[in-house]
């Protein structure tokens, strides 16, 4: 049975002392003032990231407040200051490695700052409306991975020209709000050069859905750069995931070409491309090279070692953060900004 004294601590009740004085309520700013030797308005402002603090000032109030635990009241900073300390977020997927890093980062970072994070996920355009209506009164500022195919609806127009904050995540194209935006395109132009390069010349690229214009742009591309005349028949649709993947192999044997090459939306997908290639008794990557998307955690552990494209995790997660908390907090407006891919170049290609 869990007793009372291991519940208190945790909501910074009756278990501690400073400078020898024992304390049976609830620890205040008041108390921190005392064991930093200032004011209730310098820990304040310390606590509400403010300026104008010294910094060996505020590094011995956040050295206070951690040895102690203590965290602010969030009901009472809401009615003070008519914020939520809350940030909305609405995933549309979080079954990527890189996503959950954007998540896990973003949780830590808020949560340090203060901040809760209220969490669901939107499979389609429908919900994640419905889900924007209901966390703008319970958020000071929305992130979302957006599913908005063309992200200029009246939702986010109206939320835009009130001057709430929100942030859209990887959109398919380019919008006028603020957005941070993943280059695949130029990922997998490079991918097809690389792959060229090693004399394979009879690609595919496979999607899970082939209306994605930027893949399939960069694929383009790449064909191009590389003097290789582009065929419709390159671009195949596969289903997600493992399972996916490993039923590419029954659509490679209906090419006019033997295919030598094939780039694929996720690691996920190459992953059971490669299982199922290898059923077949094919080599990869000697008679077929397989590159991945997403740099997955467990891409470098497979065998062969999965080659993919990486795209930013945590680092998109710690500008998320910076942008919405500068907003918020200073009223400096969220700047949208293009993160590059990068080849990870390993033994499947």
């Amino acid at each position: 049975n869990l007793h009372l004294l291991d519940i208190l601590p945790a909501m910074n009740y009756n278990i501690y002392a400073i400078d020898g004085i024992k304390y049976d309520k609830m620890l205040t700013i008041k108390d921190i003032a005392q064991k930093a030797g200032c004011s209730v308005r310098t820990v304040s402002r310390v606590i509400n990231n403010a300026v104008n603090v010294k910094e060996e000032t505020r590094e011995n109030i956040i050295s206070i407040t951690r040895q102690y635990k203590y965290s602010p009241d969030p009901l009472a900073r809401s009615l003070k200051t008519k914020k939520r300390y809350t940030i909305g977020v609405i995933l549309g997927a979080i079954d990527s490695d890189v996503n959950r890093e954007r998540l896990e980062t973003m949780t830590r970072l808020f949560n340090t700052a203060g901040y809760a994070m209220l969490v669901s996920r939107a499979r389609d355009q429908e919900t994640e409306d419905e889900l924007i209506k209901r966390f703008i009164p319970r958020s000071d500022a929305l992130v979302i991975f957006t599913n908005m195919r063309f992200p200029k609806t009246a939702l986010l127009s109206a939320i835009n020209k009130e001057d709430y904050p929100f942030f859209l995540i990887d959109p398919e194209c380019r919008t006028d709000f603020p957005a941070v935006y993943i280059n695949r395109a130029s990922g997998y132009r490079d991918a097809v050069k690389y792959l060229a390069e090693k004399g394979r010349k009879h690609q595919l690229l496979a999607l899970e859905n082939n209306k994605r214009e930027s893949r399939i742009n960069g694929f383009k591309n790449g064909l191009l750069e590389s003097g290789i005349i582009f065929k419709n028949e390159m671009i195949i649709e596969a289903e997600t995931g493992f399972a996916g993947g490993r039923a590419l192999t029954q659509i490679i044997n209906n090419t006019s070409e033997p295919v030598n090459g094939i780039i694929c939306q996720s690691d996920k997908m190459a992953l059971g491309l490669v299982s199922g290639l290898l059923e077949k008794n094919l080599r990869v990557p000697e008679d077929i090279s397989v590159i991945g998307f997403d740099n997955d955690n467990y891409s470098e552990y497979t065998t062969p070692q999965l080659t993919t494209i990486m795209q930013g995790g945590s680092s998109i997660g710690v500008y998320i953060y910076e942008q919405i908390l500068e907003k918020i907090e200073h009223g400096i407006p969220i700047k949208s900004r293009i993160f590059d891919t990068k080849l990870i170049i390993r033994k499947s290609a």
